[in-house]
């Protein structure tokens, strides 16, 4: 890692000071405090968290002071960095402050506040106790999710982030630096007993939402299992885990560098030491829906149609509603349905549908935003020419508000848009058409909507421009399966918008999409990403629903049953 020990030194003194009062004030403790330091081409990247909101807001209080005055020149005369950009959540993940420190000259440094409200993924969080104004418990509500599949914001419904790791030693390399992974609430404990074995310990009262207690041997099963649906998921988790290649491959029926110790400790056996591990485990879907441990737990059901009952033994605090019914992908009607009392809340993303809600349900609903999910293209060419003339021939603009007609923002990156000027080229003119002997292999989900309407318009648009194409329509494991065999040209993916925050989310989608290339201004100026857009996607809901620090999992009753 190239990053010059006067930032560490800049930022971490700072991180240990405390603005002059005459109050006595609580430290926080070291094991609630996270500090990521980033360094990759010209930006280094500081995301600073905290558990609660009054530290973090006292940390802000000082902070642009301190960058104006002391921190902002020392780093930019003492660096070769351009940019040094500052991320602090808050401690629910829904919003965070970013500021930027640029060296826009030799002896000149301008500095800007870019967000103090950025819109992230309402659903990022799942602690459900930092509060005491909890509505009350109880009831049954019913909900149909347009999709033909468990999104992330339903899927946070049955895992929680907070279950991904407890704590982790130091880390150097790669570009990271990883600081006291905050431990609350967490499932799991990891250690690095070398630099290819990890330890990970279950606590020991670890229980399921049916009451039973389950093992390490559990969760292993239920991670080879998730791998055979699952595979991309499953290799952004377990990287460089012993095996896991061979098993995706299907010559091996478990992962043997997962092996079980004793009920409450798992080691990874890792083919090669790799520094971001622990960064990679904290990815949500590291405890399967199968475990029974999220929020709520499928009690019975079928595909398309699930009960969901609370989990009262979630380490973050049971859910509000005792049950939940979930229907998705099977309504032709969803609107019919919904004013018969079928159903409590629709989801809804096209803006025609929104429109027709605001004017026909304004009275007696409301329309709640439960998801914002970023769209982008991953491009697997090497010639050069022909990303360019595709960088060119995409206008994410037209494509969302002419074709895709839901409602979103064009953004210029998953999770560097702040930090990005006119890098895809935007407004040049369109290069002339390169020459292609074989067809361009366009993948896409079948069972997204964003997806299809994207594949047709590229289909339209290169075969207009004269440039071959085939349309590769998956699902699920087909989908997956087909992004780890790299068996496209052009591939349509999406990332919850929590990734602007969140490292592990970054090195999911840089492992499954752009073959481990997690420098996204490398991947954007190399014309290997194509960023497209953000879409918003709400929850119709009847009065009586509302939901709790506006996240999916805080869906509750506002009256008694």
């Amino acid at each position: 890692m190239r990053i010059n020990v006067a930032v560490l030194l800049c930022v971490l003194s700072f991180l240990s000071c405390s603005p002059i009062t005459t109050k006595k004030t609580t430290a926080v403790p070291e094991d609630t405090r996270t500090v990521v330091i980033r360094s990759r081409g010209d930006t280094a990247h500081v995301i600073v968290e905290f558990a609660n909101e009054k530290e973090r807001t006292k940390f802000l209080a000082g902070l642009d002071e301190y960058l104006r005055r002391k921190a902002g020149r020392k780093i930019a005369v003492d660096t070769v960095r351009h940019y040094v950009h500052f991320l602090i959540p808050d401690s629910r993940g829904t919003k965070a402050d970013s500021i930027i420190i640029a060296r826009v000259g030799e002896d000149t440094i301008e500095e800007s506040i870019i967000s103090r409200d950025t819109a992230s993924d309402t659903a990022g969080a799942d602690s459900l106790s930092d509060t005491a104004a909890l509505p009350e418990f109880g009831g049954i509500a019913s909900l149909y999710s347009h999709k033909h599949y468990l999104d992330i914001a339903f899927g946070r419904l049955l895992v929680g982030k907070s279950l991904a790791l407890a704590t982790a030693p130091r880390q150097n390399g790669f570009g990271d630096t990883i600081v006291n992974i905050r431990s609350r609430d967490a499932y799991l404990s990891a250690s690095a007993s070398s630099p290819v074995r990890i330890v990970l310990k279950l606590k020991d009262n670890a229980k399921s939402g049916d009451g039973k207690s389950f093992s390490a041997f559990d969760l292993v099963d239920a991670w080879n299992k998730y791998a055979k649906k699952h595979p991309a998921e499953s290799k952004a988790i377990f990287r460089y885990v012993k095996g896991m290649e061979a098993l995706l491959r299907g010559e091996e029926a478990i992962i043997p560098g997962i092996q079980v110790v004793d009920e409450h400790t798992i080691t990874l056996h890792l083919r090669r030491p790799d520094p971001r591990v622990f960064t990679r485990l904290q990815n949500i879907r590291l405890i399967p829906a199968a475990c029974k441990a999220g929020p709520y737990y499928i009690a019975k059901g079928k595909e398309g149609k699930l009960l969901l009952q609370a989990n009262s033994h979630y380490p973050a605090g049971r859910p509000f509603l005792d049950k939940c019914k979930l229907a998705y992908g099977i309504e032709e009607n969803a609107f019919l349905s919904y004013s018969l009392n079928a159903y409590d809340a629709i989801t809804l993303q096209q803006t025609r549908d929104l429109e027709y809600a605001r004017s026909k349900f304004a009275d007696g609903a409301q329309l709640l935003p439960i998801s914002h999910n970023r769209y982008f293209l991953a491009l697997n060419l090497q010639d050069k020419a022909t990303r360019s003339f595709l960088h060119a021939i995409v206008k994410p603009n037209e494509l969302l508000n002419s074709y895709v007609k839901m409602e979103g923002r064009v953004v210029k990156a998953l999770y560097a848009d702040t930090l990005l000027l006119n890098v895809s080229g935007a407004g040049s003119a369109l290069p002339q058409a390169p020459f292609v002997s074989t067809a361009l292999r366009i993948l896409y989900r079948q069972d997204d909507r964003p997806s299809v309407m994207i594949a047709d318009k590229l289909l339209a648009d290169l075969t207009s421009a004269g440039v071959p194409c085939e349309l590769t329509g998956k699902s699920g494991n087909a989908y997956e399966q087909a992004l780890i065999n790299r068996g496209y040209d052009i591939a349509i993916g999406w990332a919850p918008e929590s990734i602007t925050g969140d490292v592990a989310e970054q090195l999911r989608v840089a492992t499954i999409w752009f073959g481990d290339e997690a420098d996204e201004i490398s991947r954007i100026s190399s014309r290997y990403e194509i960023p497209l857009f953000s879409i918003t996607q709400y929850l119709l809901c009847k009065k009586k629903l509302n939901l709790y620090q506006d996240r999916l999992v805080g869906i509750h009753l506002t009256d008694s049953l």
